[in-house]
């Protein structure tokens, strides 16, 4: 009897952009990876999660610039499963402060 083993999915760490927001703050992001279908495809993350993790106000997420570890074989949207989010070091990363 052979016993296959199945492959684990490859996480790595991508840069990320913040593109799409929704009006309240505790609502969604859609981000895209540009290691993950060519930044193509938009996966929801919780304004809240990204909130805290890059220390921004709800203002400042969209057009944000980050760093996630992603399951690069991901298939869909839900299977990327973005973890441990940092502020991307690019200088164009950090938004404009409100006037």
């Amino acid at each position: 009897m052979s016993t296959m083993s199945i492959p684990s999915p490859r996480t790595v760490r991508s840069p990320a952009r913040i593109v799409r927001t929704t009006a309240n703050p505790g609502g969604t992001c859609w981000v895209v990876f540009e290691l993950w279908r060519q930044s193509a495809i938009t996966v929801p993350v919780s304004s809240a999660v990204l909130q805290q993790a890059l220390g921004l106000a709800h203002r400042q997420l969209l057009g944000a610039e980050a760093t996630a570890l992603i399951c690069v074989d991901a298939v869909l949207e839900t299977e990327v499963r973005p973890v441990a989010w940092q502020p991307s070091a690019h200088p164009s990363a950090v938004p404009p402060r409100a006037a």
